[in-house]
């Protein structure tokens, strides 16, 4: 599996609206284009992602912020009009989370079925049991820095699930093999470039 395939996940009719129209979508930050609110929103300890891009979910953040005001806004009476008034929206909707920590705004939401979820750094990456259930950061034993976690294969398959061995070899550790056997240089051309730091 690629990397860099799965990326065309989050962009669904990108692809459609470039071949047909030759249309590029431009940068939008953290928002989307389509769809009001769906932002990043900073929290008095961090940050969480939100997505409400149906009525009935706009109404549960409505309700979760305590602000039924909202729903009477012309401004926001649909999601074409809320995706026109992004920015309004979104700063009713801060005012609220700024004021709580991120433990607080993800329960209050979810007690509202509103969509929403911490955005994680690397420490709370790895404080997450999510994150320790799956595996996600496995430990290994490097000759240099002795155990080191790192990233776990993606995707985890059952008959192949792979393993990491290593973070990399050290700086020139193949050296030899490349110049010698990959490329064909003889000893001495080999040595010369090593004495003149080219290899």
């Amino acid at each position: 599996m690629s990397l860099y395939e799965p990326l065309f996940g989050p962009f669904p009719g990108d692809i459609e609206a470039y071949d047909r129209n030759g249309r590029v979508r431009g940068r939008t930050g953290n928002r989307h284009p389509s769809a009001a609110p769906r932002n990043v929103h900073a929290t008095a300890d961090g940050y969480v992602t939100l997505s409400a891009s149906s009525q009935a979910v706009f109404e549960n953040v409505a309700a979760a912020i305590d602000r039924p005001d909202l729903l009477d806004d012309e401004r926001f009476a649909t999601n074409d009009d809320r995706v026109e008034n992004a920015a309004a929206l979104d700063a009713a909707i801060e005012a609220w989370t700024s004021e709580r920590p991120t433990e607080a705004v993800v329960a209050t939401m979810g007690d509202h079925d509103a969509i929403v979820g911490p955005v994680y750094d690397v420490a709370d990456a790895f404080e997450d049991d999510q994150y320790r259930a799956r595996e996600a950061l496995v430990a290994i034993e490097d000759p240099e820095f002795g155990e080191l976690r790192t990233a776990a294969p993606v995707p985890k398959f059952s008959r192949t699930p792979g393993e990491v061995d290593h973070v990399g070899p050290r700086h020139g550790q193949h050296n030899e093999e490349v110049y010698l056997g990959e490329v064909g240089l003889d000893e001495s051309e080999y040595e010369r470039l090593r004495a003149e730091g080219i290899v």
